[in-house]
């Protein structure tokens, strides 16, 4: 159910979603959880607005009061994104905002603010050491996303669901929406891991100017969406299809194989004993031949998944 708000079951229960729809509630789970205090649930497209209505957060942090306005903030999110589009003073581009990180990530120090470099370096003490499927997370791992999307697409996917329970949106606009959101995702990053980092440097930079415990608590619910033991939205299946497989899983078909070579070497050998003729013979060496040259491609196929489980506001 999540370690964050801690709905009801009931609710959870009586608000689910088809099937064929489930993954899509997994973008804008981060965001939903930031709003912990409201006690709502990425679980579910619609919002318990006991504590208060989705509309009160709509109006006071996005001012969109209208499906127009709230259809136009999704649009430039998954767009241009950047900031800018909460009618602040600044305005700027996820293509520049990327643009320089990449020269930050180079060495370039100066293609960012004071303050940005203060936020990325506290995101950078808490998340290098945590570990991701048993591995600790490097600083060449968070230094590898140079790209803030996740950041935008959390929010478009995040205001979709406040404008689907205020009745801005319909609920198939709205799975429409968060498909959209899913599928931009699932083209750039490899897995729900890249995916955080991104979200991480991207409200560094766009909100720099918060108080650094807030990053901290984003990251806290990042790292706990990944965790498998919680069963939350990200557990649900993996961002992109592409994925490799789990340590675990590579390393099972690994044995597997294996198991199917040495049984097939014993089945072999028992042929050759039972042949007794000179042709028998010749057959049972051109049969092992066989054996061998299919044993070296069973040891390349080994050898090449082994190869890929190396590679994984």
């Amino acid at each position: 159910m999540g370690p964050f708000a801690k709905p009801k079951m009931k609710f959870i229960e009586g608000n689910k979603v088809a099937a064929e729809n489930r993954l899509l509630l997994q973008t804008g789970a981060i965001l939903v959880y930031a709003n912990n205090q409201h006690g709502w649930t990425p679980q579910t497209l619609n919002i318990d607005s006991k504590k208060i209505p989705p509309a009160r957060v709509l109006v006071d942090f996005w001012k969109a009061d209208n499906k127009e306005l709230a259809s136009g903030l999704i649009e430039s999110l998954l767009t241009v994104g950047g900031f800018g589009l909460d009618g602040g003073d600044k305005t700027e581009s996820r293509e520049q905002i990327d643009a320089r990180l990449v020269k930050y990530s180079q060495g370039d120090e100066a293609a960012i603010s004071h303050d940005e470099g203060l936020m990325l370096k506290a995101i950078t003490d808490y998340i290098i050491g945590h570990k991701w499927e048993g591995t600790e997370i490097s600083q060449a791992d968070l230094d590898s996303i140079t790209t803030t999307l996740a950041w935008d697409i959390e929010r478009a996917a995040y205001i979709a669901r406040l404008a689907y329970n205020c009745g801005f949106l319909g609920e198939e606009e709205t799975w429409g929406i968060l498909r959209r959101a899913r599928t931009t995702a699932e083209a750039t990053f490899a897995n729900w891991r890249d995916y955080g980092f991104s979200f991480m440097k991207g409200r560094a930079i766009v909100m720099c100017h918060t108080d650094h415990t807030a990053m901290a608590d984003m990251w806290i619910i990042v790292s706990l969406l990944m965790e498998p033991k919680w069963g939350d939205v990200w557990t649900w299946g993996p961002l992109n299809p592409k994925e490799p497989a789990s340590p675990v899983t590579a390393q099972q078909s690994v044995a597997d194989q294996q198991s199917v070579a040495d049984q097939q070497s014993v089945a072999d050998q028992q042929s050759v004993t039972d042949q007794q003729s000179v042709t028998d013979q010749q057959s049972v060496t051109d049969q092992q031949s066989v054996t061998d040259q299919q044993s070296v491609t069973d040891q390349q196929s080994v050898t090449d998944q082994q190869s890929v489980t190396d590679q994984q506001l």
